[in-house]
C-alpha cells in the first residue's frame, strides 16, 4: 500500500502469520532478513542495505514506532535498527578479512576471542557478546562496522 507521497506506508495489508511486529523485538534480539522477493523491494533502497547482507541473521539495537513519514526510512514507522551477523561463509575472520577490517566486527561466544585482542586469549575482557539462552550454530560475527536501519517487514523470526 503506498501513501500519498508515492513512499511504502505504515500499514501493512500483505502481512502474512508469523511476521514480526515491532512490538515483538527488543534490543539484542536475533532475527533474519528476509530475501529481497519478500518484502517491498522500496524499503531495500530506502534502507542502504547491501543486497549480499540480506537472508543473514541479524542483531536488533533499536527500534522506533513513530508516525513520521517524509519519504525517508529514518522517518517511518516501523523502522528497526541493526547489524548483520555473518559467518564468512564458514571460514576464520583470520582468513576473510584483512587486519584492518577486523575491528568492524565482533564474535559472539563460544568464539574464540576478538582478533584484536593482544593477549589472543579467552579472556572476559576480550570483546565479545554472550548468548544468554542459546548458541549459534556456527562460528559468527556482529558486523559493528556498519549499522542498517531497516523496515520491520524486511525482518522474520530465526
Amino acid at each position: 500500500m503506498e501513501s500519498s507521497s508515492g513512499s511504502p506506508s505504515s500499514k501493512v495489508s500483505s502481512a502474512k502469520p508469523g511476521d514480526l511486529t515491532l512490538d515483538q523485538l527488543k534490543p539484542g534480539y536475533i532475527v533474519h532478513l528476509k530475501r529481497k522477493n519478500q518484502f517491498d523491494s522500496r524499503y531495500l533502497a530506502l534502507s542502504g542495505i547491501d543486497e549480499g547482507g540480506l537472508h543473514h541473521p541479524a542483531l536488533v539495537l533499536s527500534t522506533v514506532q513513530d508516525t513520521g513519514g517524509n519519504g525517508n526510512l529514518l522517518h517511518f514507522p516501523g523502522r528497526v535498527v541493526t547489524c548483520v551477523l555473518t559467518t564468512f561463509n564458514d571460514r576464520e575472520i583470520y582468513d576473510a578479512q584483512p587486519p584492518s577490517q577486523w575491528k568492524n566486527y565482533l564474535p559472539i561466544a563460544p568464539q574464540r576471542t576478538h582478533p584484536m585482542d593482544p593477549k589472543k586469549s579467552r579472556s572476559e575482557l576480550a570483546p565479545h557478546l554472550k548468548m544468554v539462552s542459546a548458541t549459534l550454530r556456527k562460528t559468527s560475527y556482529v558486523k559493528i562496522g556498519v549499522i542498517n536501519t531497516v523496515h520491520v517487514s524486511m525482518l522474520k523470526k530465526v
